[in-house]
């Protein structure tokens, strides 16, 4: 698990979006496994 406060990582892996009305950027929904540093499986809830 991973807490992204700033939105850092979010935009260094390019999945935020600009949602103005719920308070400008956000992440976008997805789920990461990471092995020893090493993508292995990224899945992004379609918009």
């Amino acid at each position: 698990m991973l807490a992204d406060t700033n939105g850092e990582f979010t935009k260094a892996i390019g999945l935020e979006q600009d949602l103005p009305v719920l308070g400008g950027l956000r992440s976008k929904r997805y789920s990461m496994v990471v092995d020893d540093g090493k993508v292995i499986q990224l899945n992004v809830e379609p918009d």
